[in-house]
């Protein structure tokens, strides 16, 4: 049996829940690509920003704006089905340690991600 898209990228512990978690999960990726294609083409087109008129800057804005309210809408009805749960921490915290917000492990102070289930500050 083939594995999901969603499923083969991940470890066990940040697999979903439920289907919303698994939804989200998707959603936040989307997102995040959404972001970047905005800044690249604010890069590609910084003169709209600069020159007048800034309608050509407006319109952008306009676009990118319209599609992330549709997005928070979607996310934010899908994320109510989402059993929210703190992460327990079976590991005392030292003194210059984070908890991890996925999975409750410790995340050094020299460290980039939690090494239990690879959750990153970015």
């Amino acid at each position: 049996m083939a594995q999901s898209p969603l499923t083969s990228e991940m470890d066990e512990s940040r697999l979903p829940q439920n289907e919303f978690d698994g939804a989200c999960q998707i959603l936040k990726e989307y997102h995040r690509t959404l972001v970047q294609q905005l800044a690249e083409e604010i890069i590609q087109k910084g003169d709209y920003f600069t020159l007048l008129p800034l309608s050509d800057a407006d319109d952008l804005i306009e676009r990118y704006s319209w599609r992330f309210s549709r997005l928070s809408t979607v996310y934010t009805n899908l994320a109510r089905f989402v059993p929210s749960e703190k992460p327990r921490g079976g590991e005392p915290l030292g003194r210059e340690d984070f908890r991890c917000f996925s999975c409750g492990g410790v995340i050094k102070r020299d460290d980039m991600d939690c090494n239990l289930c690879g959750w990153t500050w970015k």
